[in-house]
């Protein structure tokens, strides 16, 4: 009995031991592999440099604007959030289903159910109105847009970027110049339209021209129109925006900002009611006078 409790135990040591180098090797394999594929590079040398990147940040200098992307194999939010570039689609965390619904109803010009996804992508442009709203002033596409009432873009030959699964490739890509819609961050809405559900606005703005208009969710009334006031941006960084507004009747003060409960605004310090408009967007009432909001 004693001979074969200590045979037991002699291999139950063994198995241990055998574990334990196990357990090693499968270390020194992992430590092996993450030196060879998973080495960290600064990020200024891993990420290419297409020229149109340059262009945009030095462009946005003189006023911030945002830029959009047709198609996913353009331009993406790693390759121009160091610059300080702003997107209107791409990998979006949030899952805002209200600006999705917005990116589909300018992408095609209806309404369409949206489903849970970390990615906003466009494929074409349906309703112009829509990108002017969210102040972009350049559009960018991997192919000319054949009849476009955009103009001539401005071609970009040979520009390293990186592509899902592909890794970087050398494409051409062609910038339009989108001023012609008059993109804007903020501005005085010559006439509202004020609903009581975010559905009825839906079906409101999916069926009207935004350009002089706004859909408001909220109380309020439905003001004639109103004279045209005046907009200075003093200062836009992510979450938050200073204004310096100006009209002699006071009005709607439409922003290009998404619409979140989290969005909090002062006018000459007070706090004033933000309002949900156009399906995704926000303003605010104003009083006549000038004002910092």
């Amino acid at each position: 009995v004693g001979q074969a409790l200590k045979r037991r135990g002699l291999a139950q040591r063994r198995l241990l031991l055998l574990g334990v180098a196990a357990v090693g090797l499968v270390g020194v394999e992992g430590v092996v592999y993450a030196r060879r594929y998973l080495q960290t590079r600064p990020t200024n040398e891993a990420l290419p440099k297409p020229t149109i990147a340059g262009e945009l940040a030095q462009a946005r200098k003189a006023r911030p604007f945002r830029v959009a992307a047709l198609g996913r194999q353009t331009l993406n939010t790693a390759q121009l959030g160091p610059a300080g570039i702003e997107l209107v689609s791409g990998f979006d965390s949030t899952n805002l289903r209200h600006y999705q619904r917005y990116l589909g109803l300018l992408e095609t010009g209806k309404l369409s159910p949206v489903k849970a996804t970390s990615w906003l992508e466009l494929q074409r442009i349906a309703r112009p109105e829509l990108l002017a709203l969210l102040d972009v002033r350049r559009l960018v596409t991997a192919a000319p847009l054949p009849g476009s009432a955009l103009g001539s873009p401005k071609v970009y030959r040979d520009q390293p970027l990186f592509v899902l699964t592909q890794g970087v490739s050398r494409r051409t890509l062609y910038v339009y110049d989108t001023e012609g819609l008059s993109p804007r961050r903020a501005a005085f809405v010559p006439r509202t339209l004020r609903v009581q559900s975010a559905e009825a606005m839906a079906r409101e703005v999916a069926r009207r021209d935004l350009r002089r208009l706004a859909v408001v969710l909220g109380p309020g009334k439905n003001k004639p129109p109103s004279g045209r006031g005046e907009v200075d941006q003093l200062e836009a960084t992510p979450g938050s925006v200073r204004l310096r507004a100006k009209s002699p009747r006071g009005g709607f003060l439409l922003l290009g900002e998404i619409w979140h409960p989290g969005w909090q605004a002062r006018v000459d310090g007070t706090v004033t009611p933000l309002r949900r408009a156009n399906l995704a967007l926000m303003g605010l009432d104003l009083p006549p006078g000038e004002h910092r909001v």
